[in-house]
C-alpha cells in the first residue's frame, strides 16, 4: 500500500503526487514530507492473502482515538483474473525449452519414448515425417511451443499439464 495523507481542512484522503500538484510552488523534503495541513494516514497491518486469487483493498481513512488509520480487506478477485494469474504461474513454473537429450531422458523415463519413435515413423507423408524426425534427432533444443511438440503430444492423448510436468521433469534432468 502507498502511503497517503488526510487534508486536515478537506478531510480528503491524498498521495504524494496530489500533493505535490496542490502544491506546485513547493520544493519538498527528501524523503517526501507534506507541508503542514496534512496528517499521516496509518495502514493497518495487511492481513494474510493468496495473490493469485485475492486482492487487498484499503478502506476510507478514519480518525480513531486522534489518529487517521486506513482498513485493509481481503477480496476475491474476479474468475478471469484469476485464470490469468494461474495461467501465468503455469507459464512461470515450466521451463520454455530443455535441450534435445534432457527431453529424450524424460520422455524414457516416463515411458514414452517408444510411443514418440511409433508416432514419427507412422506419420503417412515422407516430407513431414523426415521433418519430425529432424525435430526429434537433430535439434538442440525442444520447445515448449513447437508444433511438432503439440502433434506428438496429441497423438500419444498427453495433457497440457502431463506435457508441462514433463518439460519441469527434463529440465531437472543433469547429464
Amino acid at each position: 500500500m502507498h502511503p497517503i495523507w488526510i487534508n486536515t481542512d478537506t478531510k480528503q484522503p491524498m498521495d504524494e503526487g496530489a500533493i505535490r500538484a496542490a502544491h506546485p510552488l513547493t520544493v519538498f523534503p527528501w524523503p517526501f514530507a507534506p507541508p503542514d495541513g496534512y496528517d499521516s494516514v496509518i495502514d493497518d497491518e495487511a492481513p494474510d492473502h493468496d495473490p493469485v486469487t485475492e486482492q487487498l483493498v484499503c478502506g476510507e481513512p478514519a480518525q480513531v482515538d486522534g489518529q487517521w488509520r486506513r482498513s485493509i480487506t481481503v477480496q476475491p478477485l474476479p474468475p478471469e483474473v484469476v485464470a490469468d494469474n494461474l495461467e501465468r504461474a503455469r507459464l512461470a513454473r515450466v521451463p520454455q525449452m530443455v535441450s534435445r537429450a534432457q527431453g529424450k531422458v524424460a520422455l524414457i523415463q516416463a515411458g514414452l519414448w517408444a510411443q514418440v519413435l511409433a508416432f514419427v515413423a507412422a506419420i503417412p507423408d515422407p516430407v513431414e515425417r523426415a521433418v519430425a524426425e529432424v525435430t526429434l534427432h537433430d535439434t538442440q533444443e525442444w520447445r515448449r511451443d513447437s508444433a511438432f511438440l503439440a502433434q506428438a503430444a496429441q497423438a500419444l492423448d498427453l495433457t497440457e499439464q502431463q506435457l508441462d510436468e514433463l518439460f519441469v521433469t527434463a529440465a531437472e534432468v543433469t547429464l
